[in-house]
């Protein structure tokens, strides 16, 4: 599949931002997951919005399986591999993400209390899986 990795998905985010850091060059990789990438974009306009005022960029989001493999601490099973999740810069506190309903998914940092991993596996947003890094 051929995708314009400059497509703009939302306002503030193109399909680049949410593509395999290997560029596509690793074995089975998809470069990026249109669908899913859309509608994480979405939500992170709206956290964007309340939390980033002086932007929000995405660390990492779709990762081929040969890269979720090279990625210290990823689980087998991350929501990476399927275009799902978004690692952001940790600013706004786990509760302060968990009360805006828009993710299924969040993880943070033990010590300071903030966000950086969300994403929309299926489940619901007003019970997210939730857990902690201590990084």
């Amino acid at each position: 599949m051929i995708v314009n990795l400059n497509e703009q998905l939302t306002p503030h985010f193109t399909l680049r931002e949410f593509a395999c850091k290997c560029g596509g060059k690793l074995r089975g990789c998809q470069t990026a997951l249109p669908g899913p990438a859309t509608a994480l974009a979405h939500r992170l306009e709206i956290l964007r919005t309340k939390f980033y005022t002086h932007g929000l960029s995405v660390i990492d989001s779709y990762r081929c399986p040969a890269h979720n493999s090279a990625t210290a601490g990823s689980a087998t099973d991350s929501q990476h591999l399927y275009g799902r999740a978004a690692d952001i810069a940790p600013v706004a506190s786990h509760l302060a993400v968990v009360n805006l309903h828009l993710f299924t998914g969040i993880g943070w940092n033990i010590h300071s209390g903030d966000v950086s991993h969300v994403d929309i596996r299926p489940g619901d947003v007003l019970h997210p899986a939730q857990w902690t890094y201590n990084r």
